[in-house]
């Protein structure tokens, strides 16, 4: 038995790709039959193929008496086998709300620091067929759909975009089995007293709600539940499929649609906070592929958060309004306007805001300037990042500052002035972002040039210019 248990591990390893030669492989562990179960066969497998690097990582959680000697157990197991391990405490109050998802998050972010450290590729669990069970059954019960039925995965990311992948080479392997092995092996485990306590709902699954249908009525729910996980896996790959085919088509990576204008706001909040996507395109999306467009969406913008059905529930009762907002999780803000929704990184707008006082002419922190002469062989350039003004239509001292109630100015090529705030809501300029466009007003208050948008019409070049100021928005 032990030599087929190995054997199929091994197979499991190369069937599901879950590591490479040479790779540093760090193992979470702990003193549960799983852990110790998931340690013993990772030696077994560096020693006969000598070819992979493992590390351990184990956890005192400060909850139970029993801990610390968990701790030194798998310490001197480590020992007896090469292995560095990795020890860290951390206390948490057994009475707060979601104490266990507490501490698994904690865990998790504690073992991706010793990954990062230590140059691991892959964090490896001890999840098994059991957990597995009860993971699909767990999600079944809160309604969380497809993916949820899927239940947990050979491998995936530690964390959306994360070069980090978390395994599970024990996932096909019954509980069962792996104390049997231990048995064989001869070693012990300990059992974790917090596991029988039925005030938490993966046990009581575990110890009342599972026994109960295996012995009553559904004798192959083991078996029922890994092929519902197996079929909804296979599901779950084809909508990732057609959620990256409508990003592709559908996601723009900007601000707005005028492209000096999103320079403008590149330049000052980055590349990577905005996104719009055309009504039409989220008011038709099939409403099963929905979560999956969303979770694509909120990844780029490298969000750890986990989508909820709360979260697709608001967003379809969005698009059903002419317009309004929606907060998501990490400042997240979903706005819905006349012919676009936005998705902005709302922490991104906290900037100083800009004002500047200029005597003369003078380079700034954002505007590169110069004199210089001008004849008819000088040409103009059409971008509003980069303008030319007529010096003697330029009156000192200016004011490039950000965009205020009353300013306003005569559009080049305009019928008349307009009020800046009119000119950013015709052009549908996302109302969050408008406080943020800057202005070069002159000693009377003129609007002469808002970069990304327009010049002033008196200040435009004419046939008796004789010098100019150039301005470029840097």
């Amino acid at each position: 038995m032990i030599d087929t248990i190995f054997i199929e591990f091994c197979n499991t390893i190369q069937k599901h790709n879950l590591w490479q030669e040479n790779e540093t492989i760090l193992l979470s562990i702990s003193g549960g039959a799983d852990s110790i179960a998931l340690l013993d066969l990772c030696t077994r497998y560096r020693d006969q193929y000598k070819n992979i690097y493992f590390i351990v990582a184990t956890f005192d959680h400060g909850l139970r008496k029993e801990s610390q000697k968990e701790v030194q157990i798998v310490k001197q197991l480590c020992h007896s086998r090469g292995i560095p391990c990795y020890s860290q405490e951390f206390h948490l109050d057994p009475a707060m709300p979601s104490m266990e998802q507490k501490a698994r998050e904690k865990r998790y972010t504690i073992l991706e620091q010793i990954a990062i450290e230590c140059n691991a590729t892959k964090i490896a669990v001890g999840h098994h067929s059991d957990d597995q069970i009860e993971t699909i059954l767990f999600h079944f019960l809160k309604g969380t759909g497809i993916r949820g039925l899927a239940g947990m995965l050979w491998k995936r990311p530690l964390t959306p975009n994360s070069k980090i992948f978390l395994i599970r080479p024990l996932l096909g392997f019954e509980k069962q089995i792996l104390q049997q092995y231990l048995q064989k092996r001869q070693l012990t485990w300990l059992e974790d007293p917090s596991n029988q306590d039925t005030k938490y709902s993966r046990n009581h699954l575990r110890q009342i709600i599972i026994p109960y249908l295996k012995n009553n009525r559904y004798p192959n729910l083991q078996q029922s539940c890994l092929q519902t996980a197996q079929h909804a896996q296979g599901i779950i790959t084809y909508l990732e499929q057609q959620a990256n085919i409508w990003v592709h088509d559908h996601v723009q990576y900007k601000y707005t649609i005028y492209k000096e204008l999103n320079m403008y706001f590149e330049t000052i909040f980055g590349k990577k906070n905005c996104i719009m996507i055309h009504n039409i395109a989220c008011e038709t999306i099939p409403q099963a592929l929905l979560p999956f467009c969303l979770t694509k969406i909120i990844q780029h913008f490298s969000s750890k958060t986990t989508l909820r059905e709360t979260h697709y529930n608001n967003f379809t009762t969005l698009q059903t309004q002419k317009n309004g907002i929606l907060q998501y999780p990490e400042n997240i803000t979903i706005y819905k306007e006349s012919d676009y929704t936005y998705f902005l990184r709302t922490t991104s707008l906290h900037i100083q805001p800009i004002s500047e006082i200029w005597n003369n002419l003078q380079d700034s922190q954002k505007i590169y300037s110069k004199i210089i002469p001008w004849n008819e062989q000088n040409t103009i350039s059409k971008s509003t990042l980069e303008i030319t003004l007529d010096k003697a239509k330029v009156h000192f001292p200016l004011q490039f500052r950000q965009i205020q109630k009353n300013d306003s100015i005569f559009p080049l090529g305009a019928k008349g002035v307009k009020k800046v705030n009119r000119l950013l809501s015709d052009k549908k300029i996302l109302s969050p972002l408008r406080p943020f466009i800057t202005i070069l007003v002159d000693k009377q208050g003129q609007g002469l040039w808002i970069p990304g948008i327009c010049i002033a019409e008196f200040t435009k070049i004419k046939k008796q210019t004789t010098q100019a100021i150039l301005l470029r928005f840097h």
